[in-house]
């Protein structure tokens, strides 16, 4: 039982070895958002939610003292429905029209 254990351990080793020796990816960590925008954000969510909608695969960037969100528009109501959308904010929160 104890060679079985040491060949999985072994073998599971390799393959993890090799998947990193072969699976070249980065992982970028933005920036935080600053608190305004997170609040704003989470203003224009609870919006959306009261329409029976949820924002998912929220993608952030930053341009100067502009953030900007791309998210899905899931509407919970109606089977198989979404719409990408987005929206920008200053630093300060206020949202870019």
């Amino acid at each position: 039982m104890k060679k079985i254990l040491f060949a999985a351990l072994l073998l599971t080793t390799g393959v993890a070895g090799t998947t990193e020796l072969f699976a070249n990816s980065t992982v970028k960590v933005a920036a935080a958002l600053p608190k305004q925008v997170q609040n704003a954000f989470a203003a224009l969510q609870a919006q959306y939610a009261a329409n029976n909608q949820v924002l998912t695969n929220v993608v952030w960037t930053h341009s100067g003292n502009t953030y900007t969100a791309t998210f899905v528009i899931v509407d919970m109501s109606v089977e198989d429905s979404y719409t990408n959308g987005s929206a920008a904010f200053h630093a300060n929160g206020t949202q870019v029209q």
